[in-house]
């Protein structure tokens, strides 16, 4: 259903070049090779969803079993607690925008790493 409904509402773009799409797939490997700015930024998303992957594959079953006992709609509930990754992404873009680009990674880079840290007791 929302593949229809995306092939009704978004519109038809020609594409900008002619190029055949092996060529346009070694034209990536060529940028990543070529821009270093590019391998950091790769780099900083590699590490940071594969955090997020970990963390939120292990919530579950901590949240299953005791002492939390959560069913999966709770679980699902809190998970959806990740979907301020997706409006925090939105912000960044903005910020970047303006050239805040590489304090806006340097805060986000921050906010993650001390989003590890344990609770203070």
């Amino acid at each position: 259903m929302v593949g229809v409904l995306l092939w009704r509402q978004l519109p038809v773009l020609a594409p900008l070049t002619r190029m055949r799409y092996p060529a346009l797939l070694g034209s990536v490997v060529r940028l990543v090779r070529e821009e270093p700015v590019l391998r950091l930024r790769m780099a900083y998303g590699f590490f940071t969803y594969a955090s997020f992957g970990v963390l939120w594959a292990s919530y579950g079953f901590l949240l299953a079993r005791p002492p939390y006992g959560w069913d999966q709609a709770a679980i699902g509930l809190f998970a959806l607690l990740g979907v301020t990754g997706a409006t925090a992404a939105r912000f960044a873009g903005k910020l970047a925008d303006r050239g805040w680009a590489r304090y806006a990674t340097g805060g986000f880079l921050l906010a993650c790493g001390a989003s590890y840290l344990p609770p203070p007791t």
